[in-house]
């Protein structure tokens, strides 16, 4: 399958599940471009706190439209892009993957990166309960899709399990091989023929030598 035509990865889950970290790493990996939806919200609204809920799922909806019929994409949810049967529609076709963890390590990453841009997180009073409850409330959605848990995983080791999930997460291909394998990039083409031009221009000179 030619790289342009790769299906699009879809990474959904929790606050701090790693969709985000994860997602850059597998998009540097594998060529593809990385798309951040709750960054993107970010960047047209600024605090997506101040949004209506009607008006924050018709965004987002937008948003999804915009990225789910391209292709060779690495595309990071919000916690509520799926909670949307709209968008659910709108992503036929691509690999999704829940990612999760356990709630302390979600508490744990989410207070790191700060709470002023997880609104469904901001003002709770017990951030433990809070993660529980929005867990337990998007299960049946979450579920829908391949899990992968990363509690105590490294990036690399969450890229593995997504890869013994089924997920299209190798290196793209050169003339067969991994470009980190190998693969003949411009460079090396370039310097092949010049060796081919310097043996062919000595073969001609060889010959004249012995015409003569």
């Amino acid at each position: 399958m030619s790289d342009s035509l790769r299906p699009n990865i879809v990474l959904t889950g929790p606050a701090g599940s790693g969709k985000s970290t994860i997602g850059r790493r597998i998009a540097t990996l594998t060529s593809r471009e990385f798309v951040d939806l709750g960054a993107e919200l970010v960047a047209k609204f600024g605090d997506v706190r101040e949004l209506e809920d009607d008006h924050r799922l018709e965004v987002e909806q937008e948003l999804v439209k915009d990225y789910a019929p391209k292709r060779n994409l690495v595309i990071a949810t919000t916690p509520t892009t799926f909670l949307d049967n709209e968008n659910i529609v709108s992503m036929l076709g691509a690999e999704v993957y829940h990612l999760t963890a356990s709630t302390e390590e979600l508490a744990k990453r989410v207070m790191a990166d700060g709470l002023a841009m997880r609104p469904e997180l901001a003002e709770a009073d017990d951030l433990n309960a809070a993660i529980d409850a929005l867990r337990d409330e998007r299960s049946e959605v979450y579920n829908k899709f391949p899990t992968i848990d990363t509690t105590d995983q490294s990036i690399e080791q969450s890229i593995d399990a997504l890869r013994a999930a089924g997920a299209d997460v190798e290196e793209p291909m050169v003339m067969g091989e991994p470009l980190s394998a190998g693969g003949t990039d411009a460079q090396t083409r370039v310097f092949y023929f010049a060796i081919a031009i310097c043996l062919a221009i000595a073969i001609v000179l060889f010959i004249l030598v012995l015409s003569f």
